[in-house]
């Protein structure tokens, strides 16, 4: 039961697609994105849950969720794009705000989009790869707004462990000696956890190969890391 002291807020669900120049450093190129747009909007507004994801894709998969011809063909290299979705839940009389900020502050460093987007994140959230049976309207609502909430979370500590901007304006994500990276703890905690599979693809040699989709896969043998792939 919903107490009337406390009425639910109105919220818009809100996506943008940002896209980056060839010439931002690859290493850091997403982390500066946040550094520079991100981080700045959700502590100044203060929304509800946000997450981002990256995307390096072909022309054609980098129509989804823009209007890709609003885009600069400049901003392509090899017909690959650059991108970050930024999602976000916020209350609806915050969302001009928002909206306009992010807009401006994208622009101001040289990235480009095409303009937000409503999100559906129950769809988005609650597709048959993150939900099983039985998939009701109900299990679908409170699978999505949990999904919502951990990647929230996952997000704030990425924020939480950008430094940055140095001489050049980017960002970079804090150092490291466990295996490169403050997250692969976490990684391994949810894995325990759920008991999730770590797909490695192989090639007919039965040879690791590089993740397709994008995820970083390192080779290691007791006391060190080989290397990435």
């Amino acid at each position: 039961m919903i107490s009337t002291a406390h009425p639910p807020k109105d919220l818009c669900h809100r996506q943008i697609r940002i896209f980056v120049p060839p010439e931002l450093d690859p290493a850091c190129w997403v982390e500066t994105v946040l550094g520079r747009v991100v981080k700045p909007v959700v502590e100044k507004h203060h929304p509800e849950w946000f997450w981002f994801s990256r995307y390096e894709e072909y022309e054609r998969e980098s129509r989804g969720d823009c209007e890709l011809s609003m885009i600069p063909a400049t901003f392509s290299a090899g017909d690959v794009y650059r991108s970050v979705r930024f999602r976000v839940c916020i209350p609806a009389e915050a969302r001009a705000a928002l909206e306009e900020e992010t807009t401006g502050l994208l622009n101001a460093a040289g990235f480009r989009a095409s303009g937000f987007l409503d999100y559906a994140y129950i769809d988005d959230l609650a597709q048959p790869r993150f939900l099983g049976e039985p998939r009701t309207a109900e299990r679908m609502e409170q699978r999505a707004n949990l999904h919502a909430r951990f990647l929230d979370a996952t997000s704030r500590v990425f924020l939480d462990a950008l430094h940055g901007p140095d001489a050049n304006g980017y960002y970079r994500v804090e150092d490291n000696a466990h295996f490169g990276s403050s997250f692969q703890a976490m990684r391994h905690l949810f894995c325990n956890m759920t008991n999730a599979p770590t797909p490695v693809w192989v090639d007919e040699n039965e040879v690791a190969q590089p993740n397709p989709s994008g995820e970083v896969v390192i080779l290691v043998k007791p006391g060190r890391v080989l290397k990435k792939l």
